[in-house]
């Protein structure tokens, strides 16, 4: 199975965020590369992302510093353009939960 590309931006919705990375870790048969990023939020989101980033070499993150936000079109191809690094990507949002073997 080829490894995937989660593509997941991001703005003030870090207890959704949460649940959706968590899922990811949890949920998927192998581990794959999660992108996410951060537009301009105040939720504590960058700090959670840099955090989390250094316990999971598979997460690659990305911030907008604001202060005014590029959108989830924008968010979504650049992180599939410049963070990706696998041939397949699935655009993913941060209030969706997968479910088990969601990746097969």
């Amino acid at each position: 199975m080829e490894k995937i590309s989660f593509i997941i931006p991001s703005r003030d919705n870090l207890k959704y965020l949460k649940w959706a990375y968590e899922g990811l870790r949890k949920n998927c048969s192998q581990q794959h590369q999660i992108c996410m990023a951060d537009d301009a939020s105040t939720d504590g989101t960058w700090e959670w992302m840099v955090e989390e980033q250094k316990k999971n070499k598979n997460l690659s993150i990305y911030r907008n510093e604001g202060p005014d936000r590029l959108g989830l079109t924008v968010l979504y191809d650049y992180l599939a353009e410049e963070l990706a690094t696998n041939d397949v990507i699935m655009f993913f949002h941060a209030d969706m939960y997968p479910s088990k073997d969601m990746d097969k």
